[in-house]
């Protein structure tokens, strides 16, 4: 008999400390989307101090399962856009939050190319030196001379070809 109230007993313990723990657990769901309200695809959403990391969907929704109660910080990255972070408290009900995030601008600084008489220079040069200053060398055409890059590292003038 004895034995069967300790088995009784922990069957009891047991259903009642699953519950607790089950009631301790909610989800924690939601949709980022950019200014004009668009959903953001493949947006990476993790909770801060956690190795909880997910991509939103085609929709912009993601959900975490079995979040533990307390207060945590919901991060949301993309490339493009600002980062974002915001607290949420998970406390016995699932939680919903919109995310928005905003377009982060990039400003680049100007790439020269190439100084359009030092590449006259250049091709005047390897015309001379690879097709040749005779009658038959003058008379050849580089019909896409615009694919030719030179590179005059070293004091040599050393042709490349640009692919595209």
């Amino acid at each position: 008999m004895r034995t069967l109230l300790k088995f009784l007993f922990f069957v009891t313990l047991s259903i009642v400390a699953t519950g607790a723990l089950a009631q301790s657990r909610n989800d924690v769901s939601g949709i980022v989307t950019d200014e004009k309200g668009e959903p953001v695809k493949g947006a990476t959403v993790f909770i801060g101090g956690s190795d909880r990391v997910m991509p939103t969907g085609e929709d912009g929704r993601f959900k975490f399962t079995g979040v533990s109660q307390g207060s945590f910080q919901l991060s949301v990255k993309m490339l493009g856009f600002t980062p974002l972070t915001r607290n949420i408290m998970v406390q016995g009900a699932p939680v919903n939050v919109k995310l928005q995030l905003t377009v982060k601008t990039n400003v680049l600084n100007e790439v020269k190319i190439g100084n359009k008489r030092a590449v006259n220079i250049n091709l005047r040069l390897f015309k001379e030196a690879f097709l040749g200053t005779s009658a038959n060398g003058r008379q050849c055409v580089i019909l896409n001379p615009e694919i030719l890059t030179f590179s005059t590292k070293r004091g040599l003038l050393w042709p490349g070809l640009m692919i595209f």
